[in-house]
């Protein structure tokens, strides 16, 4: 009797375990397409309130022609709707900003990637010295399955006084993996600091790396060029990034 039931166990178990094993496969399948398409429906959301503003503003042109008269413009009527304007043009670059941020984690070519940066900016800090406030955000491969989880940090290379090229990790303490910024997201992620540099220093690049948690293997390593990122005119994907 109890060799009956030890094999009625094992056939059930052999043939449950395929089961459920997919079972979570295709709820893993239907989440992640779920997620996809979430993310498309809001790009394109984005993309028809930016056409909304465009038309607005068109016809918001057409009214300050039509108003070109002295008592138009003496009575402040023509101030009011360019200062609308300026208002709802600024309003059509955000959402061009947050188009192309959609976009960008869509884009096919992408898509398998652990991550890549996007909005590296780099500004003098107040006060005296050589120091400067960053940000960026990571974006993860809209195919990736799992969450990005690691640890982040910026190296800068800059000449010392001696025309000898040297790098500092950032944040301090960062030159070892494990003490660089907590990095865990699904889809993308927000950084910021600060950047100390010695007096004489003369940056030439910054680069922004990314290790995996448990390895401390590279998932991602893209380099930008200083003065680019001062002057906020670099590119915004990093293709054409160094790899260090």
């Amino acid at each position: 009797m109890r060799r009956m039931v030890f094999y009625i166990l094992v056939v059930l178990l052999v043939v449950g375990t395929p089961g459920v094993i997919w079972g979570a496969f295709e709820l893993g399948q239907v989440w992640r397409v779920h997620s996809v398409e979430r993310l498309k429906a809001r790009a394109g959301n984005l993309e028809e309130q930016k056409s909304a503003l465009e038309a607005r503003i068109a016809d918001l042109r057409s009214r300050i022609g039509e108003l070109q008269s002295a008592k138009a413009i003496q009575s402040g009527e023509v101030e009011k709707l360019r200062q609308l304007l300026a208002q709802l043009q600024g309003r059509i670059n955000q959402l061009q900003d947050k188009v192309a941020f959609y976009r960008n984690i869509l884009d096919p070519d992408k898509a398998y990637r652990d991550a890549s940066v996007r909005d590296f900016r780099v500004r003098p800090a107040e006060g005296k010295g050589r120091d400067y406030s960053y940000s960026f955000r990571l974006i993860q491969g809209v195919a990736k399955k799992d969450p990005v989880r690691g640890y982040a940090r910026v190296v800068v290379a800059y000449l010392n006084g001696k025309g000898e090229e040297e790098v500092r990790f950032f944040p301090e303490g960062s030159k070892y993996r494990k003490r660089g910024m907590d990095a865990e997201f699904r889809y993308f992620q927000n950084f910021q600091g600060r950047i100390e540099l010695p007096e004489g220093a003369s940056p030439i690049r910054a680069t922004v790396q990314l290790y995996d948690r448990n390895s401390l293997g590279e998932l991602l390593s893209q380099a930008h060029d200083w003065e680019k990122l001062v002057q906020g005119k670099e590119k915004e994907d990093g293709d054409d990034s160094q790899k260090t």
